[in-house]
């Protein structure tokens, strides 16, 4: 309480000594704001019979999510508008969405504080009867025990699969991407990891258009497949949804993130010695 007093105090103090910037901070806010559609979806993903996506709205705050048939022209479904859901909250923030296995079933963990603090980490198991969660410590909040429940029993009767009893430790877990392992793992601060066998591995470097740039992984919910996605982003290129392709060794572009009021081009100057320098420029188009 007395940290919480504390931490109160200096916002209040930083609001007030910053008070006679509040016209540059809504300009710079509005200026942020118009570089970012407010009406954008993700990059459906693909999983079983449909495929997955949210998107946002203008005039909304938060996002909204959902699916539609994968092989034929069905109709989009909402699976979940948290727009709806955060209705007379003053803090609401959505963490994980699921759905399960059998496509029938939706998890989500929602936070109400503003702290961060998840009651429940939800994953299902292979069966879309069984899932498994996460629960904190009373006291200290930290995540130290991963459960096994079966849908429809009663909680008392779920099964505690591991507790992390050392303090300075926290528990986290993952399912494999072919659904069959649980992966649980307890880190604190420094995570040692010990690399495995990799002699069967198959190592493939990805032709990029450009000589700097920045890479990223993306959503890859399916197992079997042949193809990979990744974001891509260079000074001269926005943030890229790219696919490629293992078998055809091509990629496609999904999805580009615009940048409305802005252009950039690759020119070339010439040094004194004849040496030709490439040269990123980014500029407003007025």
């Amino acid at each position: 309480t007395e940290i919480l007093d504390h931490l109160r105090a200096e916002n209040a103090y930083t609001k007030a000594a910053l008070s006679h910037l509040d016209g540059l901070q809504d300009e710079l806010y509005k200026e942020l704001l118009s570089h970012e559609p407010e009406t954008d979806q993700t990059t459906p993903s693909p999983r079983g019979d449909f495929l997955y996506y949210s998107g946002t709205e203008e005039g909304k705050a938060y996002r909204i999510h959902y699916r539609k048939p994968r092989y034929d022209d069905g109709a989009e479904e909402i699976l979940l508008d948290v727009n709806k859901l955060a209705e007379g909250h003053t803090q609401f923030r959505v963490y994980e969405v699921k759905v399960s296995p059998d496509h029938k079933l939706l998890a989500y963990s929602v936070d109400l504080s503003g702290f961060e603090a998840y009651d429940v980490f939800i994953k299902w198991g292979r069966d879309a009867e069984t899932l498994f969660y996460v629960t904190p410590d009373a006291t200290t909040r930290r995540r130290h025990k991963v459960w096994s429940h079966l849908v429809g029993a009663p909680q008392s009767a779920d099964t505690s699969l591991f507790t992390e009893d050392d303090g300075l430790f926290e528990v986290s877990f993952l399912k494999s991407s072919s659904g069959r392992f649980l992966v649980i793992f307890t880190c604190s601060f420094l995570a040692y990891t010990k690399d495995t066998n990799n002699s069967t591995w198959h190592k493939t470097r990805l032709p990029m258009p450009e000589a700097i740039y920045a890479l990223d992984t993306a959503e890859n919910e399916e197992y079997a497949t042949t193809k990979y996605r990744y974001t891509y982003s260079s000074m001269t290129t926005p943030k890229q949804t790219v696919e490629y392709d293992f078998l055809s060794n091509k990629t496609v572009i999904l999805k580009e993130t615009p940048v409305p009021h802005y252009d950039r081009e690759r020119v070339e100057a010439t040094a004194s010695d004849g040496t030709t320098i490439p040269i990123s420029v980014v500029y407003r188009k007025d």
